[in-house]
């Protein structure tokens, strides 16, 4: 399932890895913010990806401050510039932290838990 990247609030492109994602969101958000933007603007950005729930396909999100740190924290964004040397994120790590990193993929993944009763 495809990354998608939204930029006040407006969806700016599908990617399949969360890296090739968050570099693209990046380029965005820094293109828009040497326009100049308000604060509110950053509540407006965010990482989708969809994911199974019960009824059917639901997006959980990583916000811009998630995004963000997770990109600095990997070396991809330094001194609020693109880096092209960062660590590669694996799918897998992917899925955890944008699980992690939504209320809703939360209370989804205890659902799971619960519903095959798996000890957490």
């Amino acid at each position: 399932m495809k990354f998608k990247v939204i930029v006040n609030f407006r969806e700016v492109g599908e990617y399949y890895s969360l890296a090739e994602a968050l570099r693209n969101f990046f380029s965005e958000i820094i293109n828009k913010v040497r326009e100049g933007v308000s604060l509110s603007f950053f509540n407006t950005c965010y990482i989708s990806r969809p994911l199974l729930a019960d009824n059917g396909h639901k997006d959980f999100i990583l916000t811009f401050y998630k995004a963000r740190d997770l990109a600095y924290s990997i070396g991809m964004l330094k001194d609020q510039k693109l880096s092209d040397n960062y660590q590669e994120i694996s799918d897998e790590d992917a899925f955890i932290i944008i699980l992690a990193s939504d209320k809703e993929a939360r209370k989804e993944a205890i659902k799971i838990i619960e519903k095959y009763r798996i000890s957490a």
